[in-house]
């Protein structure tokens, strides 16, 4: 039970610690300048949790309230992930695509609590939060997945997502080497 709990508040807090920069997020400065060397969702967000005490005040208070969120869910969705989740395997996405598949049953305390994370969420990173939720939603996050599935579903993007695709993707094959 206590690895589900983990995995609940990990996979929410992590939503808030996506790599690249948006207007709305405070981190992006940090994040760019500490931690520009760690590949992947997971290493960027270790990287920023090792240098805590660097990062900017308004960064601490992004963070801080991405925490609270996701203890919110941790805590308002307890029951609903022990009475509709039982035997599902943390990790990966599963809780929350089970959370996302019982949605209806789902108790008004939990419904709100993710309905506020995500709302924080889409303020951090506005682009192509909806055209996840429509194409991509049951793609599990981490190692370019979503990417991927944004990036086989261009021409049903949104302009303002296709351009945030468009930029990580020249931006990744910056970062590769040239073989």
């Amino acid at each position: 039970m206590q690895t589900r709990q983990i995995a609940i508040s990990i996979l929410l807090a992590a939503a808030g610690l996506a790599s690249s920069a948006r207007a709305d997020d405070a981190c992006a400065a940090d994040r760019d300048k500490l931690c520009k060397e760690s590949k992947g969702r997971r290493a960027k967000a270790a990287c920023m949790k090792s240098h805590e005490s660097e990062l900017s005040d308004a960064c601490k208070a992004q963070r801080a309230a991405m925490t609270q969120a996701a203890e919110e869910v941790h805590a308002d969705c307890k029951p609903d992930v022990d009475k509709l989740c039982k035997g599902v395997e943390p990790g990966r996405g599963r809780i929350r695509a089970c959370l996302k598949s019982h949605q209806s049953d789902l108790s008004p305390a939990c419904q709100q609590a993710i309905a506020s994370i995500k709302a924080m969420k889409e303020k951090i990173h506005p682009d192509c939060q909806p055209d996840v939720d429509k194409l991509c939603a049951a793609i599990a996050p981490g190692d370019g997945r979503v990417l991927a599935c944004l990036q086989s579903h261009e021409t049903d993007l949104s302009a303002a997502c296709k351009g945030r695709v468009e930029k990580r993707l020249s931006k990744k094959a910056a970062k590769t080497p040239a073989k």
